[in-house]
């Protein structure tokens, strides 16, 4: 009867040290975290970027808007800001020309649901604290849309 038991506790010790093959190692793990890390720091800057410069984008717009309310509340009379497609620029209300920071040309622009016909496009901001609706599409796909009950712009990636 030894010779059973000798067999039966090499049977169960080979059992025992086989079993582990479905984990993954301690280097498995460290190799797929490397990776990983290295995605994400490449990944970064650009993100950082992509945020930065929409943060800039809305900001202009809300800002203009917000100076546009201003005039319009001054001169009891809606005021327009007026712009060019195929480029970065508007004409403020003070009669300005500025660049929108961190597009490079205004493709398309849609005031009111409909589509501005010609190169200029015109939004309208009046007293009472609400302006046009418009969605200005840049060259990159990206595209800013107002809130005009709000008088605030949101930007929107392809």
């Amino acid at each position: 009867m030894p010779i059973s038991r000798v067999m039966t506790f090499n049977k169960l010790k080979k059992e025992i040290l086989h079993t582990n093959n479905n984990a993954f190692t301690l280097l498995e793990i460290i190799i797929v975290i490397t990776i990983i890390g290295i995605g994400v720091i490449t990944m970064t800057p650009q993100m950082m970027r992509n945020t930065v410069e929409q943060d800039r984008t809305v900001e202009f717009f809300n800002k203009t808007l917000k100076q546009a309310l201003k005039e319009s509340k001054e001169q009891q009379a809606p005021v327009s800001i007026k712009g060019f497609k195929g480029s970065d620029n508007l004409i403020t209300v003070s009669g300005e020309r500025t660049e929108i920071p961190g597009i490079s040309a205004v493709n398309n622009a849609e005031i009111n649901d409909s589509n501005a016909y010609g190169t200029e496009y015109e939004i309208t901001v009046f007293p009472n604290g609400i302006c046009d609706y418009f969605k200005l599409t840049f060259q990159d796909g990206s595209y800013v849309e107002s809130s005009p009950l709000l008088l605030k712009v949101n930007k929107y990636d392809s």
